[in-house]
């Protein structure tokens, strides 16, 4: 089970008690590849997800530049991009969901 569906289940849980003047209840999730959280949360929490690239892309961070030289070379030299040139297999797809984490880089 994703960490971020375990947020998911809690927030349906006990969302209502923890935060009794909030009428919607959203996660958000950061990863490296589009969808990839999809189909893990309970239906009466909303979610929302951006990718790391984009964030590291802001250009109203202090660190603009450094951050999005860092996320260049991380997204290359991560273990997910080695995986994906070693196999012609489908399931280690991008878009395979046994790939895809709440966090971008191992």
């Amino acid at each position: 089970m994703l960490k971020i569906q375990l947020r998911g289940e809690f927030l349906a849980k006990y969302g209502s008690t923890i935060f009794p003047d909030r009428l919607h209840k959203v996660v958000l999730g950061i990863s490296l590849l589009p969808n990839a959280f999809k189909g893990t949360m309970p239906e009466e929490v909303y979610f929302r997800t951006t990718l790391w690239r984009d964030i590291c892309s802001l250009p109203s961070h202090p660190l603009a530049m450094e951050l999005s030289h860092y996320s260049e070379w991380k997204t290359a030299n991560s273990r997910l991009k080695s995986i994906r040139q070693k196999s012609a297999c489908p399931s280690l797809d991008p878009a395979a969901t046994h790939l895809k984490r709440g966090y971008p880089f191992e």
